[in-house]
């Protein structure tokens, strides 16, 4: 069946938004006992203090041209972003102003969805701080129905950055809705990943009765640094236009370090 997919686009989109590192303490340092934690849970990290439009905004004009976000700190030029209202090819350019504390998103066509929902991930400080990912959302004048649910984190089992032990059998992360019987998951390792185990070295599965995420090593693991970022899409298909429509859900980062 021929399918003109509408694609999350994609700017060299890395959706392991951590990128884990020591602290310069911790690099100094010739302890053993030291471990590295992912840099966005650092209390330096960066965060967001105003979005334009509202995070969470209703009936936005699908007129709307341009998204902006603003950091508290100064920003490198690195930034990743995906997006479910923005087409391919691309349709859209981005910037940073003087200061690097604005990014803006550009949208170069009127919005062709009525639910909106953005990733931002990989934005990281001048100081080489991660901005932990963020899911930014809105839905475009005349939509009837209005109601976005982006699913969020409720735990992480273990706790994200963790040192956990080479017998760690599996990494829970429950969220607050259940979204699971129609998504479709993508877990993919980041780039500066050391991890013993690739992905295929893991399974992961639903425990439908909590809505958690389940992700299990196949075999021991081995002292290293692992970091993954797990992607939840739905696809839905119109058979009478023969279009297959691509929603991102959400992003998650997880990251461990195996001693």
């Amino acid at each position: 069946m021929k399918k003109r997919a509408i694609i999350i686009i994609m700017i060299s989109f890395v959706l392991a938004a951590s990128s884990c590192k020591k602290s310069n303490e911790e690099e100094k340092s010739n302890s053993t006992e030291s471990s590295p934690t992912c840099s966005y849970l650092d209390e330096r990290a960066p965060s967001i203090v105003n979005l334009s439009p509202a995070n969470g905004s209703v009936d936005v004009s699908n007129d709307l041209n341009r998204i902006i976000v603003t950091f508290n700190q100064t920003m490198n030029s690195t930034a990743y972003f995906a997006g479910n209202c923005i087409t391919y090819p691309m349709d859209f350019d981005s910037s940073w102003n003087d200061e690097k504390t604005e990014f803006t998103i550009n949208f170069l066509s009127n919005l062709d969805k009525k639910e909106c929902v953005f990733v931002l991930t990989k934005f990281t400080s001048s100081d080489g701080y991660d901005l932990i990912p963020f899911v930014y959302f809105f839905t475009v004048e005349n939509d009837l129905t209005n109601d976005i649910t982006v699913p969020e984190v409720l735990s992480y089992s273990p706790s994200i950055g963790n040192v956990v032990s080479v017998s760690t059998s599996e990494f829970n992360i429950s969220f607050s809705d259940a979204f699971i019987n129609n998504s479709t998951v993508i877990v993919k390792e980041d780039s500066n990943s050391s991890c013993s185990h690739g992905i295929d070295d893991f399974s992961y599965e639903w425990d439908k009765s909590t809505n958690t995420f389940v992700f299990k090593p196949k075999s021991e693991l081995l002292p290293s640094l692992c970091r993954f970022s797990i992607q939840f899409t739905k696809v839905e298909v119109n058979y009478t236009t023969e279009e297959a429509f691509i929603s991102l859900l959400t992003a998650v980062p997880l990251c461990f370090s195996v001693q």
